[in-house]
């Protein structure tokens, strides 16, 4: 009876851990090179999905949901504007709202970002990524 309830409570305590696993991270593949040298297009990113609702600062990396061609579409670009700031983009000034953030691609001149789409509020945010997987020309990994 003992070895039936260990047994028993590790299959539980297993499934609890893969839950929370499955809830609290998700997987995502970087598409193009708009955040060249830091990722890579085909980059598979693990994003946590917890710490965003805590705090966002200026320099993170997120992974959002934003609105184009009519559908929405998953991506990952650099925080440069928090909420209740001013951010200036040539000789516009745009003022960030409560709940907005202005995002932008490290290689700008491939970056779709801010720029284009406007803010993204924090509604869209889906994580941010803390653990990526490279793939070099022979489809090794590297971390």
């Amino acid at each position: 009876m003992k070895n039936f309830l260990t047994q028993y409570y590790f299959q539980i305590g297993t499934l609890v851990i893969v839950l929370g696993i499955f809830y609290f991270v998700e997987p995502f593949v970087v598409s193009g090179r708009s955040m060249t040298p830091l990722y890579q297009d085909g980059d598979i990113l693990l994003v946590e999905r917890v710490s965003y609702h805590f705090r966002i600062a200026k320099d993170d990396i997120l992974i959002f949901r934003y609105p184009r061609f009519d559908k929405e579409e998953i991506d990952l670009k650099r925080v440069i504007g928090v909420p209740l700031e001013t951010v200036t983009i040539g000789d516009t000034e745009m003022y960030l709202g409560k709940e907005d953030y202005f995002i932008a691609g490290d290689n700008r001149q491939e970056s779709t970002d801010s720029r284009d789409f406007g803010t993204v509020q924090k509604e869209h945010i889906i994580g941010k990524p803390f653990m990526r997987f490279h793939f070099n020309n022979n489809q090794e990994a590297r971390n």
